[in-house]
C-alpha cells in the first residue's frame, strides 16, 4: 500500500480514495465515515453560532439542493463517484440533523408522530411505482432519475423510520442517561 493511500484514508478522504486507483479493498467501507467527518467538521459550528430557525432553514436547503446537485452532475461524472463524494451525500446527514432539531418542538414532534406512517408509506409506494415504470431506476445504473429522486426517497423513508423507531423505543431517554457527565 502506498504512502498516498495511507495518508488519504488517515485524513478521512476514504470517499475520494475509493474513486481513484489508490483505493484499497480493505478500506472501501470507510467512505461513509469520511462523509460523516466532513459534515461534522462544520455542523457543530453551525449549531453553536446559528439560531434554531436558521439551522432548520439550512438543513432544509441542503435537502432541497442535494437532488438537484446530483441530477446536474450525474451526466458528467462516471461510475460511483456520486455515491461516494461528500457534496452529493449530505442530505441523509441533514435529514438526521433536521429530525433532531424538530424533536425539540412539541408541535413538530406531534406532527412527526401523526404523519410518520403516511410519510413512510407514501415514499415506499412512490419508490416502488417509479421502479416499476423505469427499469433503470437503480443505483447500479447511475441514472439521473435514481441519483436525484431515488436517494431522496430513501432519505425520506429513513427520516420517518428513524423518528418512529426512536420514539417507540424511547432511545432519547436512554441517550440522555448514557451521555450525562
Amino acid at each position: 500500500m502506498s504512502l498516498w493511500t495511507i495518508a488519504g484514508y488517515s485524513l478521512f478522504l476514504g470517499n475520494a480514495m475509493n474513486i481513484t486507483r489508490s483505493a484499497n479493498e480493505f478500506f472501501l467501507v470507510l467512505w461513509s465515515l469520511a462523509v460523516e467527518e466532513h459534515f461534522y467538521i462544520f455542523w457543530p459550528f453551525a449549531v453553536k453560532f446559528l439560531q434554531q430557525r436558521t439551522l432548520i432553514t439550512l438543513v432544509t436547503c441542503v435537502l432541497l439542493i442535494e437532488p438537484i446537485l446530483r441530477a446536474a452532475f450525474t451526466p458528467y461524472i462516471q461510475g460511483e463517484t456520486i455515491y461516494y463524494l461528500t457534496p452529493f451525500r449530505l442530505d441523509s446527514l441533514a435529514a438526521g440533523s433536521l429530525l433532531a432539531l424538530l424533536t425539540e418542538s412539541v408541535f413538530a414532534e406531534n406532527w412527526l408522530r401523526r404523519w410518520s406512517i403516511t410519510g413512510i408509506f407514501s415514499a415506499v409506494s412512490l419508490y416502488a411505482l417509479i421502479r416499476l415504470i423505469m427499469p433503470n431506476f437503480s443505483r447500479d445504473q447511475n441514472s439521473v432519475s435514481f441519483n436525484s429522486i431515488g436517494y431522496s426517497l430513501v432519505t425520506v423513508i429513513c427520516f420517518f423510520l428513524s423518528h418512529g423507531f426512536f420514539s417507540f423505543f424511547s432511545f432519547r431517554q436512554v441517550g440522555s442517561i448514557a451521555f450525562c457527565p
